[in-house]
């Protein structure tokens, strides 16, 4: 009986060696990771994400849904407050079609035709920068007054290109009858 008591003795302060050693290793590792150049403290983080291309962030944001479940009625919540948000919010686009008109109707009216036809380019490209702010503003998730208002933003861009005179809305129905 003694020689297994001095066993069990043996292997407790082995044992308790063992743990001391782990524990001074992990203080160890933990020291050094405090100083690696690597680690990003909680401090630092707003920084590093905002350095990221969003696709990245997108892809390491599935990843992490995918690795962790539990986070994902946080996504879920988060749509759907963002959601919400652009439902209660309304734009108006009227400012765009006015601009449009000033485009076609005004800004080259006072030119040569000769000129003018070669402003038709900056003129359709501008229209274009026009129909481009809605598409991007407008977005599913949008209210009925936001969509509303795109449309009749987009119908008052049609008569004002097929009303427009000169030579500038000339060439700009010509290209858009072209399918441009």
């Amino acid at each position: 009986m003694g020689a297994i008591s001095i066993d069990a003795d043996m292997q407790r302060d082995v044992q308790s060696s063992n743990d001391h050693r782990l524990n001074d290793a992990l203080q160890a590792k933990r020291a050094r990771s405090d100083t690696d150049t690597n680690a990003v403290g909680l401090s630092k983080l707003p920084e590093l994400v905002n350095s990221i291309d969003l696709r990245t962030i997108a892809s390491l944001l599935i990843t992490a849904a995918e690795t962790y479940p539990d986070i994902v009625p946080f996504f879920q919540r988060e749509v759907g407050r963002i959601a919400a948000a652009e439902r209660a919010k309304v734009l108006n686009f009227e400012y765009l079609s006015k601009s449009a008109w000033k485009t076609l109707n005004v800004t080259y009216d006072h030119l040569r035709s000769s000129h003018a036809y070669e402003m038709a380019g900056e003129a359709a490209e501008s229209i274009g920068e026009c129909f481009e702010t809605i598409r991007t503003r407008c977005l599913k998730t949008a209210s009925f007054k936001t969509k509303e208002s795109a449309l009749e933003t987009l119908r008052k861009f049609g008569k004002s290109i097929c009303l427009s005179n000169g030579v500038v809305g000339h060439e700009i129905r010509k290209d858009y009858y072209a399918g441009g």
